[in-house]
């Protein structure tokens, strides 16, 4: 009896994390640029998969966003926190339609954490400045979480650290 319980278990704990089946997007990086309040940053990208459609409506899409990794650290795990990261909510970007692919935009947030992920705060020009001077591009991803599957991982890209420092002198 034990045994059919156990069995009973895993199998529904292995229903929890099932795998999404989704193609893995290659993303492209189009550009960056400052907005007019300069707090936000609009990340521009390509996919050739649309990202805002991978789930149909009874797969229980709870959200997706765009992670950029500023430091070492390029876990992009659901449950991780990076220590500092440029973040943002990913939407249509319906001004650069057509072309090849899907067209995105990202509003990104450059910010630090704190308090293993409780607490976050914005980081300065200065403090991004210090992050990224000596790199050569930054990587990111686009992660969407799923009721009831594993959360999924887009390929990831890179932003040039000369685009970033260019909105930073703006």
């Amino acid at each position: 009896m034990f045994r059919f319980f156990l069995i009973g278990l895993v199998l529904l704990g292995s229903g929890c994390a099932k795998g999404h089946g989704k193609p893995i997007a290659a993303l492209h990086y189009d550009s960056i640029s400052a907005q007019a309040d300069a707090r936000f940053y609009d990340l521009r990208f390509r996919s050739d998969v649309d990202l805002l459609n991978l789930f149909g409506p009874g797969e229980a899409f709870v959200g997706g966003m765009m992670y950029c990794a500023l430091d070492d650290d390029v876990d992009f795990s659901v449950g991780h926190f990076m220590k500092t990261l440029a973040s943002g909510f990913v939407e249509r970007d319906t001004r650069h339609e057509g072309g090849d692919g899907f067209a995105f935009v990202a509003a990104l947030s450059f910010n630090e954490t704190l308090d293993e992920g409780t607490t976050t705060r914005a980081l300065g020009d200065e403090a991004i400045r210090s992050l990224v001077a000596n790199k050569g591009s930054i990587p990111c991803q686009y992660v969407a979480t799923v009721y009831g599957a594993k959360p999924y991982h887009s390929g990831a890209f890179q932003i040039p650290t000369a685009d970033i420092l260019r909105e930073l002198d703006n």
